[in-house]
Formats: structure tokens, C-alpha cells, sequence
């Protein structure tokens, strides 16, 4: 089993061409395949264009079978050719939704070396945070583009993409990953979902990716309690994350924002 590396920068750095194959040890070669697999079958759905369209973009999901020999290969990097070929599917399926995840790593990372974590809970996060959304490729497409107010079987819908994501990466990233995507719509209060974690039952990398996530939000278009859409001013954006803190957020993950978002 063969994975072709995808036409990213992520190849021009680890000096693979698309044309070379890199080989998946067997003991992971079942779940890459499931892992792409889940997610192609629904990502299809939003890409133009008729099945041999698809079949030719299917590179950037990054696998095809191939009988070769078992050669040893550094899982890290198998894991960073997977996790791109999601963010380039995503950027097909969903236009805006990489860069959204992007901005929202970026402002995790920066959130997380303020509270002080360790160098792994950091990488974490990073990664977390950088497919967090990926579940929505599980969404139907008339749901995610809608224009109004979503009925409430629409908002259930939206509502099972953390588990969607991580129930598409499980076995591809740790255990520590999965649940910063699962839970990073959870609330501190138990309110939120998938599972009504409360507290610091919820993952560390979750509880800052909420933060960072709403962030995001503010910055660009927010309605909650508001008569129109549009982003919050940096004075309207403290004191909403002020306002719910304790509630949607964890204190601490608020006190480091405060401190980094000037």
C-alpha cells in the first residue's frame, strides 16, 4: 500500500516529488486507508464535477492501493502527509474553511505558550486545531452554505462534526489530538457538546481551541445577541471572552488570551 504525496509545499519540504511513492509500514496501512476513506466518501459530495473530475483530484486525499513490500517509514511524517491532504480537501470541499483552521491554530499556539505547556501539549494543540473542522466534509453541503437560521435537525447536523473528524482520524494521531477535535465544542460549564464534558474533564487542547475558535468568530462574523452579522471590535471581543468565561471557557485558557490579544 502506497501513498502519493499531494501537490503542497508539504512535499517541496520533505523533498518527495508526487511522482515517488512512499511506502506505509503494514501495521498502519488499514488505518490511513480508513481514515481517507471516511472522509473522501463525503468530501465527493461537495467537489464539482462528474466521477472521473473526482477520480483525477483524488491525489489530494493521498492514497491509492499497491502491492509493494513492507518498508519501514517515520510515522510523523506519514501523519503530516495525511493531515495535509485533509486540509487540501477541505479547501476544495469547503473554500474559507483552511483558512479558518489555520488562523485558529495560529491563535492556539500563541494561546497555549502563554499558559506555559509543555512542547508536546503545544504541538497538540497546533495540530488540533489545524483539522479541527474537518467533520464538516461529514455535513451535508446544503446545510454548511446555507444562508438563515438552521432548523433543529440542521443544528443537531452541525453539532456531530467533532465526533465525525475524530471518529475519521482515530488511529492516524494520538489520543490527545482526538480529543482536542472531539471536545472543541464543549463548554466549561457542561453545556456545550458532543459529550457535556464539564470543567477540566474537557482536554486541555480542547478548551483552548474554544477560545481560539470563537476568536475567530468575533473577528470575522458574530451574531450572539447582536442584530446583525459582523465582526467584534478588539473592546467588544474582551468583554464578550470576559462575559463567558467560566461558562463556554476555561478561566485559565481566558487569562492567558487576555494577556496576548492587545
Amino acid at each position: 500500500m502506497s501513498v502519493i504525496i499531494p501537490s503542497s509545499q508539504l512535499a517541496i519540504d520533505l523533498n518527495i516529488n508526487r511522482e515517488n511513492e512512499v511506502i506505509l509500514p503494514e501495521d498502519i496501512q488499514s488505518l490511513a486507508i480508513d481514515c481517507i476513506s471516511k472522509i473522501t466518501q463525503r468530501a465527493t459530495t461537495y467537489i464539482a464535477g462528474d466521477n472521473d473530475e473526482i477520480g483525477k483530484r483524488s491525489h489530494l486525499m493521498g492514497v491509492r492501493a499497491n502491492i509493494t513490500s513492507n518498508v519501514d517509514f517515520d510515522l510523523p511524517d506519514i501523519q503530516q502527509i495525511l493531515i495535509q491532504s485533509l486540509i487540501e480537501t477541505v479547501q476544495i470541499a469547503i473554500p474559507g474553511l483552511d483558512r479558518h483552521q489555520e488562523r485558529v491554530a495560529s491563535w492556539a499556539k500563541i494561546i497555549a505558550i502563554e499558559m506555559g505547556l509543555s512542547s508536546k501539549e503545544i504541538e497538540n494543540i497546533e495540530i488540533a486545531s489545524r483539522i479541527h473542522d474537518v467533520g464538516k466534509l461529514c455535513v451535508g453541503p446544503e446545510i454548511i452554505s446555507k444562508d438563515g437560521e438552521l432548523t433543529g435537525d440542521e443544528y443537531r447536523s452541525i453539532q456531530d462534526h467533532p465526533v465525525h473528524a475524530a471518529n475519521a482520524i482515530r488511529g492516524i494521531v494520538n489520543d490527545d489530538i482526538l480529543r482536542g477535535i472531539r471536545g472543541h465544542h464543549e463548554s466549561f460549564d457542561g453545556n456545550g457538546y458532543p459529550d457535556g464534558l464539564e470543567g477540566e474533564n474537557i482536554s486541555i487542547e480542547a478548551r483552548v481551541i474554544k477560545v481560539s475558535d470563537s476568536l475567530d468568530a468575533m473577528r470575522r462574523t458574530y451574531n450572539r445577541g447582536r442584530k446583525t452579522n459582523g465582526p467584534l471590535t478588539i473592546t467588544e471581543i474582551k468583554r464578550e471572552v470576559d462575559r463567558l468565561s467560566g461558562q463556554e471557557y476555561d478561566p485559565q485558557v481566558v487569562q492567558a488570551f487576555r494577556k496576548v490579544y492587545l
